[in-house]
């Protein structure tokens, strides 16, 4: 008897034990669904708020060939104004444009997609690229979606550059006409840029997706596709851009061919409050493969500086801006590259260019 209930009693036990092992996976399987479900919850209402702030409402939508969604948005709801320290209102009088500044280049050829088909924009409104829902996807963190990340230790990591620079003087703004590629890029967390960058070059974001540039103008969209570009050993097209202090406000601003684009106001500045010490211009890819194969990312045309002109990929008229707010061509350039087996850059010279060739 006693031998017979020991029996039933482990059969019982048995059975109870089996019955959670095979109930276990299960529940484990509902609650991990359910985190996720709540994981993926709370990253699309973060989605959705961060798409809420950076898409402003709009008067009119203009659909861009290439696919992009353009809005016309009142000046004072862009961005910049939802900065704490700055008011919705434009500086009563235009910069004044540096002596000797003069149009270069071929950026009369060179169009942007959206307003290829001469669209009317209402008057007193800005075109601001509309973000979606896949772009902020693919960010590494939605938080940082659009800002510029923070170099460690003085070194941007991953970050390559084909470079020419001068320092040691006081600027006050800089010159450059830029070669317009659409160089191929491998990975969609890296990029390959042409640019011109002042010392500091610690914070901030793109375009308009934070409090920034104050836009005053109808004809340029940042961030919007620009057509046509240049081809290997054919046809070069570019564009040409100033950046400069103005005397009058002390604003900083930004000119895109002959469009005055717009400034960026006195308040936000610490290390540019009175001046660069230094500016850079030149290509730069940011390559994730840090521990592996290099990325096959290109910079510019893909092609080595060597090649020279219509093959290489080129900065020149390059030129910088003095405290008398007057433009002088820039001579003393100093060259630099992290990689020159994968990026290099070598200086050219003619009657009229000072050439900056850069290469993948």
């Amino acid at each position: 008897m006693k031998s017979g209930a020991c029996s039933e009693i482990s059969s019982t036990v048995s059975a109870f034990f089996l019955f959670f092992l095979l109930l276990s996976p299960v529940f484990s399987t509902i609650d991990l669904r359910h985190a996720n479900k709540t994981f993926e919850s709370k990253k699309m209402k973060s989605i959705k708020a961060t798409l809420g702030k950076n898409n402003k409402r709009c008067v009119k939508s203009i659909k861009s060939p290439d696919g992009d969604v353009l809005d016309c948005v009142l000046f004072h709801l862009q961005p910049t104004f939802d900065h704490p320290m700055l008011k919705a209102t434009m500086p009563l009088d235009p910069p004044k444009i540096p002596n000797g500044n003069k149009k270069g280049g071929m950026e009369t050829e060179v169009k942007q997609l959206w307003n290829s088909k001469g669209e009317s924009r209402p008057q007193g409104t800005i075109p601001i690229r509309r973000q979606t829902e896949s772009e902020i996807l693919r960010s590494n963190s939605i938080s940082k979606f659009g800002k510029k990340l923070i170099k460690r230790n003085s070194i941007y990591v991953g970050h390559e550059h084909a470079i020419e620079y001068v320092r040691g003087g006081e600027y006050y703004g800089a010159k450059a006409t830029l070669n317009v590629l659409a160089p191929n890029v491998t990975n969609f967390d890296e990029f390959s840029v042409s640019q011109i960058w002042n010392d500091g070059y610690q914070s901030g974001c793109y375009d308009l997706l934070c409090a920034g540039l104050a836009q005053r103008t109808h004809e340029f969209c940042l961030g919007a596709s620009i057509a046509p570009i240049s081809t290997y050993n054919s046809n070069q097209f570019d564009i040409t851009i100033l950046i400069w202090k103005d005397p009058g406000h002390g604003n900083w601003c930004l000119m895109v061919g002959n469009i005055q684009v717009g400034y960026w106001p006195k308040e936000l500045f610490t290390d540019l409050h009175e001046h660069a010490a230094k500016i850079e211009f030149g290509g730069e890819v940011y390559n994730t493969n840090t521990e592996g194969p290099h990325t096959s990312t290109q910079m510019g045309s893909g092609h080595f500086s060597s090649e020279g002109f219509g093959k290489a990929a080129y900065v020149n008229n390059i030129q910088m801006v003095d405290q008398n707010n007057m433009l002088h061509p820039v001579s003393d350039l100093e060259l630099y590259a992290e990689n020159m087996n994968c990026y290099d850059v070598s200086n050219g010279y003619s009657s009229t260019w000072a050439v900056c060739l850069l290469v993948d």
